[in-house]
């Protein structure tokens, strides 16, 4: 299955708790390979290109900051 020209929603990424909101996002192209005869022993292959994201952090949220000790 191939899709083009997605849209991403503001809410992209909140079932993955990350404190940012998409402002404006696309993927060019998705393609999904699904082995419907053998589900069970291969994977399922899914490709992405073409992908523009611009988030903002949420409001009102606490941000955790991570120093880097080289």
């Amino acid at each position: 299955m191939e899709l083009n020209d997605l849209k991403l929603k503001r809410n992209a990424f909140d079932a993955f708790d990350i404190p940012v909101v998409v402002v404006q996002g696309y993927i060019g192209k998705l393609v999904i390979n699904v082995p419907w005869s053998s589900l069970q022993s291969s994977p399922v292959v899914a490709e992405v290109s073409d992908v523009y994201i611009l988030v903002v952090p949420k409001k009102n949220v606490p941000v955790r900051i991570f120093a880097l000790i080289y």
